[in-house]
């Protein structure tokens, strides 16, 4: 259960905040943020930037969001339950706040970590476990989900 809300909780950070280019609907070759996206990896990072991919079941890799343009977003979230593959949805709203995203959704914790570059999404969250400090220096670890669009 806990690795559930921790999953759920990486999940929703990753749709809060992420950056994106303010010409992004031009010609210039960059991807719009508006469509369906696919995860791609559950990750845990240290301060080296050392990646540790946490991986992803079966259910897990039939986990979407669709960020609309009419500023709606929608995350079909899948986890087993009782051995099933069982899909939960929720809605949230987002925007774009001087060039972040910024992705608010029912009943979740706002997150802490985003990037939105080269076709790939990424949110998450930096631990707020002092006990989480990674490579002997004092800086924090942070966890993320990455997508991809489809």
């Amino acid at each position: 259960m806990k690795k559930m809300k921790l999953f759920y909780r990486l999940l929703i950070i990753f749709i809060i905040f992420s950056s994106c280019t303010s010409d992004e609907n031009s010609n210039s070759g960059s991807v719009s943020i508006i469509g369906d996206w696919k995860i791609t990896k559950k990750a845990y990072s240290c301060s080296s930037k050392t990646i540790q991919d946490l991986g992803l079941n079966q259910c897990e890799k039939k986990i979407t969001i669709s960020i609309l343009e009419n500023g709606n977003i929608i995350l079909n979230d899948f986890r087993f339950y009782n051995n099933d593959c069982v899909l939960k949805s929720t809605k949230g709203n987002w925007k774009l706040n001087n060039n972040e995203l910024v992705i608010t959704l029912e009943n979740a914790d706002d997150f802490t970590f985003t990037e939105f570059k080269n076709n790939i999404l990424k949110i998450g969250y930096y631990s707020t476990d002092p006990t989480k400090i990674c490579d002997d220096t004092s800086q924090v670890s942070y966890s993320y989900v990455e997508f991809v669009k489809l």
